[in-house]
């Protein structure tokens, strides 16, 4: 098929995912220039690439960089952007003052940063509502120049997820309390933080203590590093506004490391005075079975200890044996006087 044929048949669309794993050999450059031809139109761009260099195809024809020519994707409200081979090579700048991406909401940068400056946050800033990036200290260098790190830069950016590099942290930042500043800093005004992979234990939970800063996070999300009530008591003294919580359950209430007896966690909590707190919402994961005796009586004293909490979740496979545990332990009687507020709990978390 020629190039010409190929973009009048694809023109005027709306929505493009491109995957250069999934493209027959020398037909890339041929879909990055039906990408060009549809730019009016895009509302939502997915583009997995192999390279910093690929990425380059989706701002400029080849033939039209001399001339300092850019396409404008007007109505683009979705742009991912994954790359799948690491470099150290920075994306190319676009020139001063060219705007690409106007009306951009939701922003992907997985594995790389494309651009050697501000591209995909110029002229976006009543925009922008979310960004999930993987950080590397390259990024930090360009985006900090640009100061894209201020509360004036993205007023309506509220969700930020952190990606964790394939190569590990410690490929890009000396520390993860490094790391964890980097992203802390990036639209410091969000109130939805999100930290995505797979972390060691005795690696993010230094830095973790940073967000008491940011005490105005109101659903925060950590990967599979194991907490335990002492740590999520922690939290959600730090956070008075966080509503929502997602977190790994293996160590909450277990008798493994930094476990807590059972009769200590009531007085815990009550240490902790959580009864002006926010929380609502707790979404637990849980890999076996077999923790669930030890998370249940977790949940049942921070659900007394904190007056709004009346939903909790765990994966599907485990998630109506846990809410059975729960009712059974209410049923005991060890509860009285409580039992109202931990039955909703059970009702609105089925």
């Amino acid at each position: 098929m020629h190039p010409e044929s190929f973009t009048d048949i694809l023109c005027n669309l709306a929505r493009i995912t491109f995957d250069y794993r999934n493209t027959v050999a020398g037909f890339q450059e041929q879909l990055f220039q039906v990408i060009r031809h549809n730019a009016p139109t895009l509302q939502y761009l997915d583009v997995t690439a192999e390279s910093i260099v690929n990425v380059s195809g989706i701002l400029q024809d080849t033939a039209a960089a001399a001339d300092g020519c850019y396409m404008t994707y007007d109505r683009l409200h979705t742009l991912k952007l994954k790359l799948c081979s690491s470099s150290s090579v920075l994306g190319s700048a676009v020139a001063d003052g060219v705007i690409v991406f106007p009306r951009l909401r939701d922003l992907t940068i997985i594995d790389g940063y494309p651009f050697g400056d501000d591209t995909p946050f110029r002229g976006n800033a009543a925009t922008l509502e979310s960004l999930c990036i993987t950080a590397s200290r390259d990024m930090c260098s360009i985006l900090r120049r640009h100061k894209i790190f201020t509360l004036e830069s993205h007023p309506k950016l509220r969700r930020v997820s952190a990606s964790q590099p394939s190569d590990g942290i410690h490929s890009h930042f000396d520390s993860v309390e490094e790391y964890m500043q980097f992203m802390l800093a990036i639209a410091p005004g969000a109130t939805e933080r999100q930290f995505l992979g797979t972390y060691s234990w005795d690696g993010l939970l230094p830095g973790l203590g940073l967000i008491k800063t940011h005490a105005h996070i109101q659903v925060l999300a950590l990967p599979e590093i194991m907490l335990d009530i002492w740590d999520v008591a922690a939290i959600l003294e730090w956070l008075p506004v966080l509503v929502e919580l997602h977190c790994q359950s293996t160590l909450l209430g277990s008798t493994y490391q930094n476990a807590i007896p059972e009769d200590n966690i009531a007085r815990l909590l009550v240490l902790r005075d959580l009864e002006r707190v926010r929380f609502r919402k707790w979404r637990l994961g849980c890999r076996v079975s077999g923790y669930l005796g030890h998370v249940v009586p977790v949940v049942m004293k921070l659900a007394v200890a904190c007056p709004n909490f009346d939903f909790v979740s765990l994966p599907s496979h485990v998630h109506n044996k846990f809410l059975e545990l729960l009712e059974y332990v209410i049923d005991s009687g060890d509860y009285e006087g409580h039992e109202a507020r931990l039955r909703r709990l059970v009702s609105k978390s089925r």
